[in-house]
């Protein structure tokens, strides 16, 4: 956590986003029980495990690859793996399915071994519970590259990843399960690394007015979304099908500086990227 000794009057000004880290890792801190487990088998040689953690609003249940858990949480309790060792990997991507009992919405944070958020590595997914278990693919992004004393970047990515924390609907209260299974951590020069969609297009990026978004060709799209990174659903706007190939928009004149998920959605396809308020 950064700065333990901020007060009351100072949390007033924090932003959203540093707010409910402090609440989250508060939680997880302070329970006096602790639920976890060491043996979890996944699939990846490229990281050692010290073992999921929740407190005691989890209850954590290990299959053979597959971690299940059962939760009555707060709004910012999450559950954690935490990491041993992720062996040095160039362009490194997590990798896992998971199912829930509810549609719910997932958020994943990336720590360092000191537990400061690496803000830019917030993600946010959308869990349809009709859907079975659905895979995610996260490629880390470059933030991580360390420079060096020539001024050249150098991917040390996967050193700096110590714990990965798993907020089921941010924010909100939740009582359910979620089931994690076939985790994995690997490069994308790999041969077998995924094929990622290609990113969705937003301009201008940072932006003070509005936001364009230029919607993929081929694909069926029904409307555009904004939250703030608590996951809070800040807008709405539908989208006509006929109409799609002329960049879509959202106003955001009336939003606070920051950092926000957009996401284009659809029947079968879900895209997001940041979007950065001036």
């Amino acid at each position: 956590m950064r700065n333990k000794q901020y007060v009351l009057k100072t949390m007033n000004n924090l932003s959203p986003f540093f707010f409910s880290f402090l609440f989250g890792i508060s939680f997880l801190i302070l329970s006096p029980a602790q639920a976890q487990i060491k043996s979890f088998q996944h699939n990846a040689p490229e990281f050692e495990i010290e073992g999921w953690f929740g407190n005691s609003h989890y209850a954590l249940t290990e299959g053979y690859r597959e971690l299940t858990v059962s939760m009555n949480k707060q709004p910012w309790e999450a559950f954690t793996l935490a990491l041993n060792q992720i062996k040095p990997l160039n362009a490194p991507y997590i990798r896992f399915k998971v199912k829930a009992s509810a549609n719910v919405r997932l958020r994943i944070d990336l720590h360092d071994k000191n537990f400061d958020n690496l803000e830019d590595a917030t993600r946010l997914y959308m869990i349809d519970a009709n859907d079975g278990y659905t895979e995610l693919v996260y490629e880390f992004p470059q933030i991580y590259s360390t420079t060096t004393a020539g001024g050249s970047n150098s991917p040390n990515v996967s050193e700096s990843i110590s714990h990965i924390l798993f907020y089921v609907n941010p924010g909100e209260t939740f009582a359910g399960e979620l089931s994690i299974k076939d985790l994995m951590i690997g490069s994308m020069e790999s041969a077998d690394a995924p094929n990622l969609q290609p990113n969705l297009v937003v301009f201008p990026n940072p932006t003070r007015t509005r936001v364009n978004v230029d919607v993929p060709e081929g694909g069926i799209y029904t409307h555009i979304e904004l939250y703030d990174m608590a996951g809070r659903k800040l807008m709405h706007k539908g989208l006509n099908p006929d109409q799609t190939a002329q960049p879509a928009f959202l106003d955001v004149r009336s939003l606070n500086k920051g950092i926000y998920l957009l996401t284009l959605q659809g029947p079968t396809d879900v895209r997001s990227t940041r979007v950065v308020v001036q």
